[in-house]
């Protein structure tokens, strides 16, 4: 690749979380991949802020000769909140040198996920966009890609990559469309990772982690199984055609051409309550 840094999102294997959660105190050191120099972190139940707890520690032994190390951007779940009983889903943004850039808290939780609804997660109420040497990065997780207006908000703010890591278990098809939904309405690149294996109750996850562009087309897309996946992002070619492989030009741009006039209008009811007519649980 012809940049400076790559970008890489990292998912482990719930089975890995499962054991990994019986010795806390070496986390951090089993997360750390010594080839590609990332630095992946999870944690569940009666470790979250134990976990959370370890990457600000680690973060801050980093010496100066350890940030000459390439560390590829990693993206992946982290918690903490200001107590240990306040708990989010979070993602971090590491840069090359070490530095850590951003942190974004989950907005969305799952329904089960949410402490409203009998669940662990807190939610975030802010938006996350870093300058990086590759571009502006924004980030969401998981849950989060069902939300047009989280991912609209960072397109507005400069994202031109959106990173999604994710345990997202309904279907591959939903998981498919949400991120290339969010991709092609924002004219951004999405990048997700999802989780594969079991986790502690034999759920499966199935995996199938992957690159979108900006015209909503899959470039690379991984199995069900561990594995890597990787794609060329040049700014240059993201809209050179109205569909992959076209000789036909972009000629809109869903940022610029959106009707602000109706948005303003609407607005009270964009912002009030609402819910589906159809019934479910």
């Amino acid at each position: 690749l012809d940049v400076d840094w790559a970008l890489r999102l990292t998912v482990t294997s719930a089975e890995a979380v499962k054991r990994r959660n019986k010795r806390a105190e070496e986390q951090l050191l089993d997360q750390v991949d010594q080839q590609a120099g990332t630095l992946a972190i999870t944690g569940s139940g009666s470790d979250l802020a134990q976990v959370a707890e370890s990457l600000a520690a680690y973060h801050a032994s980093l010496n100066a000769s350890d940030k000459e190390v390439e560390v590829q951007a990693t993206v992946i779940y982290a918690v903490g909140g200001p107590t240990p009983e306040i708990v989010y889903n979070s993602s971090v943004l590491i840069d090359p040198a070490g530095e850590l850039l951003g942190v974004y808290r989950k907005t969305h939780p799952f329904c089960s996920e949410a402490v409203s609804g009998g669940g662990w997660v807190t939610p975030g109420d802010t938006v996350t966009v870093c300058d990086t040497d590759l571009g502006r990065i924004g980030m969401i997780i998981c849950f989060d890609g069902d939300y047009p207006e989280l991912s609209r908000i960072q397109a507005v703010q400069g994202a031109e990559v959106i990173c999604r890591p994710s345990a997202l278990l309904r279907s591959a098809d939903i998981w498919e469309l949400t991120s290339r939904a969010r991709a092609y309405d924002n004219h951004v690149y999405v990048i997700g990772a999802n989780a594969i294996g079991a986790d502690p109750a034999g759920v499966l996850y199935f995996g199938n982690s992957h690159i979108v562009t900006p015209v909503g087309h899959i470039v690379a897309k991984a199995a069900t199984h561990e594995g890597w996946v990787s794609a060329r992002l040049d700014p240059a070619d993201a809209l050179a055609s109205l569909t992959p492989g076209s000789n036909i030009g972009q000629g809109f741009d869903h940022l610029r051409d959106r009707n602000l006039d109706l948005i303003r209008r609407h607005r009270a009811e964009l912002e009030g309550p609402a819910e589906t007519s159809f019934p479910h649980a």
